[in-house]
């Protein structure tokens, strides 16, 4: 999809976000040379990036120049940008007329070169309103920087647009956000957006979380994180004869001993790490809210079958 096509599409989902046209916080870590998308989203005037980059000269990430770019993007919007660079920090002001606006209005973006997972702009110290992410945006690798930013900063009544879900397993819901339909294209056709409808506690959103985290790593570890499953499915004879082709030759009896003992040994080695992996799991669900505990246990079955499958026997026992 061109840029033009997407900055078309992009005024429909202001609608949703600020339909009374207000001065909202927006922020956009991850950002990269995208200038456009948050001010035609959100039709507001206040917007922080962040991304790791050099404002400067350079090209290739991370040192790729992200405001030489933004020469398309004046073309796109129609307008003329006055950029103070010293470097580290860049802003950007100019003035453009959103279609849902009467007259033309000042727009400031305050650019950060530095990593979101461990930079938070002092702008945001009283709160925001929109977070906007697109692809794999560092700043959500940890759940402890996911809580400032869904669970403390955004305020009740904010918006997050993103193209990835907010969990894989958890639901919006008991997170205090509501997904809301949509068919806009923002940034691509897997567009997600929420709203933030109450605060939950931290220590709720700390759990919820955690086991996020550790289910993801017991299913990573079930579908294929160990060699015992890789190898369990391979025919003897089929890997004697692969052996063969690029070794010297090898007495087959001894060689089957031999792989009866490695799949022994990694079937041992796997379950051991298996039941910790659980364990670990299992601690954290327990402290979980009941009404969450009893959703996970109709959710994850359809998400993760033989997954769950190990937890729940765990579970049972």
């Amino acid at each position: 999809m061109s840029r033009e096509a997407e900055a078309r599409s992009y005024p429909s989902l202001a609608e949703i976000v600020n339909p009374e046209n207000r001065s909202l916080m927006v922020y956009y870590p991850g950002s990269g040379g995208d200038l456009l998308s948050p001010v035609l989203t959100t039709n507001s005037d206040r917007f922080v990036y962040v991304d790791v980059c050099k404002l400067t000269e350079g090209y290739g990430h991370p040192d790729w120049t992200h405001l030489s770019r933004l020469e398309e993007e004046e073309r796109i919007l129609g307008v003329e940008l006055d950029i103070q660079n010293n470097g580290q920090t860049a802003r950007i002001n100019f003035s453009y007329k959103h279609r849902q606006d009467s007259t033309p209005r000042q727009r400031d973006i305050v650019y950060y070169a530095n990593d979101a997972l461990i930079f938070w702009p002092p702008e945001l110290d009283d709160g925001y309103d929109v977070l906007i992410t697109r692809g794999e945006t560092p700043s959500f690798d940890s759940h402890d920087v996911q809580m400032r930013q869904l669970g403390k900063k955004l305020v009740v009544g904010g918006f997050y647009i993103s193209d990835r879900k907010i969990s894989w397993h958890l639901l919006p819901e008991w997170m205090g956000f509501r997904e809301i339909p949509n068919d806009v294209v923002f940034p691509c056709d897997n567009a997600r957006l929420y709203r933030k409808d109450r605060q939950e506690s931290l220590e709720l959103l700390s759990l919820l979380f955690q086991f996020e985290d550790v289910f993801s790593d017991l299913n990573s570890f079930v579908r294929g994180g160990h060699s015992y499953t890789l190898f369990q499915n391979i025919d003897p004879e089929e890997a004697l004869q692969i052996q063969q082709q690029y070794e010297k030759p090898v007495d087959p009896e001894a060689f089957k001993r031999n792989w009866e003992q490695m799949l022994e040994e990694l079937k041992n080695d796997f379950g051991e790490k298996l039941l910790q992996k659980i364990c670990v799991t299992s601690q954290i669900f327990r402290q979980l809210p009941t009404n969450v505990q009893e959703s996970l246990k109709h959710r994850l079955p359809e998400l993760q079958p033989t997954t769950y499958e190990f937890f729940r026997e765990f579970e049972n026992d």
